[in-house]
């Protein structure tokens, strides 16, 4: 299998000029033999210490006296007698599952106030010659995952992966009135809740600030987030004769009906002001996001609710569910929601920024960032937008995500049973609620819905050819799981690129995708955790025909 990357050792005999073929040889590229020989062969090292950070990060939101020790391989006696007690048909007689899956089972030990858990037991993966890894009998090929370590920019959103949950940033415009007349801003939102409330244009968004309202109150998030002081009364206490046009910037709503409120409307009678030098893109943006809600909302946000983290509670429920709940019960659901939206940024996520240079300790100043910096955000990738470079190859954020996602689960379901627990959690509570999220084979249904994961089919023994070199972009991660959908629909970022000749391969395309990013240059340069560098040698050629590209 190696021989594609290796010299080979001619044998010394007459007529063969091997001053001759050492220079042709030294002349020659050669390929990367990371990507080669299978780039989930290095990927798969980490296996162990990645299920073991997600542990880590997910313990922190278990509930008191529930904590975490360590993995530990299993030996064979203990493969045996978990297989042979676990696996059972209807029955009730041992089943044993004879074919063969390139997995072994490691053991996790947890304590219960000092006292040792039963172990939960995971299998976890590993791959063989080429990336290629059997499960129950059939090989799969194991495909990186071209993208970005933390933000996703694209055409008018930006997506974040954590382990937690995926959240797409997007934004629409909302008007009010300052000093200096009509103000038009762009209001930051998300789906930060998982219910199956799908907001449409007409709806009510929960923005971004709208979440830091609800956890700090609006007079702290200025003072957070926009960096000033401000000032919300009636308009008969905040006016030019108390707050002087020169020194502050006094801003009221438009008084028009929101789109898509229903019902009689009426114009709130709440001025803000804040202080003209600290009047800047951030603070824009916060007075914008309040007087959305001001509009929606102006028998809720009145000069005496403003710091009330409760009443902002309530209305961010009413922007999330379509129900009939009591105004007690909407806010109990929507502070359950905040605890589970604080530990959404953990040591892992924090990482994946720092590496994109982004510097934030928890998801609110995450939230503030994506407000802040959208707009420039968005600009700058506009340019570039169909660019593969300053990517990133990435397995096994994908590869392990249903045990990952059972982990998460998890520890939602355990944060949910101490809740409802008046006492002390029980170990068969818990261990309950470990068998039913945490089942050892979850590592089996790779070979379902997981784009990277397909079928080997290669009339071909060089991997490099049909195997090695497949690629999928990050945003065919979503959607779509099979092959046939993949770059079926055409937007700005699969449009021709030069930077695809050199991260890409355009002389071997696959019929699910003629963009050229279907294969992996063997040649590609990366480093460390799969960044892809540019070759020096290549910038002017590269520069030039992005030149011609874009005339």
């Amino acid at each position: 299998m190696t021989s594609y990357f290796k010299k080979p050792v001619l044998p010394v005999t007459d007529g063969v000029d091997l001053a001759f073929w050492n220079e042709v040889d030294a002349d020659v590229p050669k390929f990367n033999p990371r990507i080669a020989q299978g780039y989930a062969i290095s990927e798969m090292n980490g296996v162990e210490g990645y299920i073991h950070n997600v542990f880590k990060e997910a313990v922190k939101d278990f509930p008191e006296g529930l904590t975490y020790d360590r993995g530990y391989r299993c030996d064979p006696f203990e493969v045996y007698n978990i297989m042979s007690t676990r696996n059972k048909n209807r029955k009730n007689k041992t089943v044993y599952e004879l074919s063969q899956s390139d997995t072994y089972l490691v053991k996790y030990k947890f304590y219960l106030y000092g006292n040792p858990l039963p172990d939960v037991y995971l299998f976890l993966p590993y791959v063989g010659e080429a990336g290629i890894i059997t499960i129950k009998g059939s090989k799969f090929s194991i495909s990186p995952v071209l993208g970005d370590m933390s933000l996703s920019i694209g055409a008018d959103d930006i997506f974040i992966y954590m382990n937690k949950t995926r959240i797409t940033f997007k934004v629409f415009k909302h008007m009010y009135i300052s000093s200096d007349g009509t103000e038009s801003e762009y209001i930051v939102w998300c789906r930060a809740h998982n219910n199956s409330v799908k907001p449409t244009t007409q709806n009510k968004k929960s923005s971004n600030i709208h979440y830091l309202f609800a956890k700090f109150g609006l007079t702290e998030t200025f003072l957070r987030y926009g960096d000033t002081n401000v000032v919300v009364g009636a308009s008969s206490e905040i006016n030019t004769r108390n707050y002087p046009e020169e020194k502050w910037v006094i801003c009221q709503s438009t008084g028009v009906k929101p789109p898509g409120k229903s019902g009689k409307h009426f114009a709130s009678d709440i001025v803000l002001a804040v202080p003209r030098a600290n009047y800047t893109h951030m603070v824009k943006s916060l007075i914008v996001a309040f007087f959305y809600l001001v509009d929606h909302f102006p028998i809720h946000v009145t000069p005496d609710t403003i710091d009330d983290t409760d009443t902002w509670c309530l209305l961010l429920g009413y922007c999330i569910f379509k129900s009939n709940d009591t105004v007690g019960r909407t806010i109990s659901h929507i502070r359950t929601h905040l605890q589970s939206v604080d530990s959404f940024v953990d040591g892992m996520v924090r990482s994946w920024l720092i590496k994109d240079g982004i510097q934030i300790e928890d998801v609110y100043e995450l939230f503030a960032y994506i407000v802040d910096n959208f707009s420039t955000l968005i600009n700058k990738a506009a340019a570039n937008i169909a660019s593969v470079e300053n990517k990133r190859l990435i397995i096994l954020r994908y590869i392990l995500h249903d045990i990952t996602e059972g982990i998460i689960k998890l520890g939602f379901e355990l944060a949910k049973l101490a809740r409802k627990s008046k006492d002390a959690l029980t170990e068969n509570e818990v261990k309950k609620l470990f068998n039913a999220k945490l089942k050892p084979t979850l590592i089996h249904r790779i070979n379902r819905n997981h784009a990277e994961v397909s079928s080997v089919m290669s009339a071909s023994d060089c991997p490099p050819f049909k195997i090695t070199s497949n690629l999928i972009m990050q945003s065919d991660m979503s959607g779509t799981k099979s092959a046939k959908g993949r770059g079926s629909n055409f937007d700005d970022s699969k449009a021709l690129h030069s930077s695809i000749a050199m991260v890409c391969q355009f002389n071997n395309l696959p019929k699910s995708n003629i963009t050229g990013r279907g294969r992996i240059n063997m040649y590609l340069l990366i480093r460390g955790e799969g960044v892809i560098e540019r070759n020096p040698k290549l910038f002017p050629l590269l520069d030039e025909i992005e030149a011609i590209i874009h005339r």
